[in-house]
């Protein structure tokens, strides 16, 4: 199972996902204006991605003075939703949109899950 991403971990993985492409740190913060991330916090985040085994080094780039990491995600943000479902509230549409097209689920067996869905819901209402 993976593990529950921190919410600043969530936001730096939306701008990688965001982007389709590896990014260096510089570049995700350039990417997310209304953060105030600084080259040490996302040093750490980024740190913490890969030993969570959510982000690789794919590579790098010159910068400046230096080379810099290229990092991009190695789920996709509907794998993780999807991988995560034991930690999500039960009215989060989102995850189960997500789950759908994670399993590539068609539209006869999506139209079953729904009637179990609702055949739950109104057990419980009794």
């Amino acid at each position: 199972m993976i593990m529950l991403l921190t919410k600043k971990e969530l936001e730096l993985m939306n701008v990688l996902w965001e982007s389709g492409e590896p990014l260096t740190s510089r570049e995700i913060i350039d990417a997310a204006p209304n953060r105030t991330w600084h080259d040490k916090s996302i040093h750490l985040m980024l740190k913490s991605l890969i030993d969570k085994g959510l982000v690789a080094i794919v590579g790098n780039k010159p910068a400046k003075t230096k080379f810099s990491y290229l990092i991009e995600p190695i789920l996709s943000s509907e794998e993780y939703a999807a991988s995560q479902s034991s930690h999500l509230v039960v009215d989060n549409s989102a995850f189960l949109v997500a789950f759908l097209k994670e399993k590539k689920i068609d539209k006869k067996h999506a139209r079953e899950l729904l009637q179990s869905v609702v055949s739950y819901i109104e057990d419980q209402e009794d």
